[in-house]
């Protein structure tokens, strides 16, 4: 409807700004977020040991257990392999492997390190239950600080109940 002076009539809107303050609110609390899941992860890089084990050395040759005894021993790198868990694993394993979509991973006697390492880098298929290859994703050593964590779930104290 034009007014008599053949100009449209300026709509008074009391939300556009509120409006533009919560468009402001949501794209600063974006960033917010963006930059904590970046940081989380690069403290979790920060946390993991240079050099556990090199593919292109004699350390390549060393035993799983002996690698995944010297993570262990480590309560800076078990804590960097928890967080790992935590961000990668948890969502079907549930948090500190208590059962979730797939398999708990708390109390279980049977298994072992070469198993886990294995499942870990090669993924693993039962019936519907698919768990992806790692192998792309991380690399050695992340795999083993992963093996060495679900290997210390089999030691939990609720486990000698």
């Amino acid at each position: 409807m034009k007014s008599k002076n053949n100009e449209y009539p300026q709509i008074s809107t009391p939300n556009n700004d509120s409006n533009l303050k919560i468009m402001k609110w949501l794209l600063v609390s974006l960033i917010f977020m963006t930059l904590c899941i970046v940081n989380q992860q690069s403290f979790a890089e920060r946390l993991v040991p240079d050099v556990i084990i090199n593919d292109g050395s004699a350390e390549a040759d060393r035993p799983i257990s002996e690698v995944i005894a010297e993570i262990q021993s480590s309560p800076e790198t078990m804590e960097s392999s928890e967080l790992m868990f935590n961000q990668n694993c948890a969502y079907c394993h549930g948090n500190k492997g208590g059962g979730g979509k797939s398999r708990k991973m708390q109390c279980l006697r049977f298994l072992n390190n070469e198993y886990v390492f294995k499942t870990i880098s090669n993924g693993r298929r039962a019936g519907a239950n698919i768990m992806p290859s790692w192998s792309k994703s991380f690399d050695k050593t992340k795999r083993l600080m992963l093996t060495a964590y679900v290997m210390s779930l089999k030691t939990l104290p609720l486990c000698e109940k």
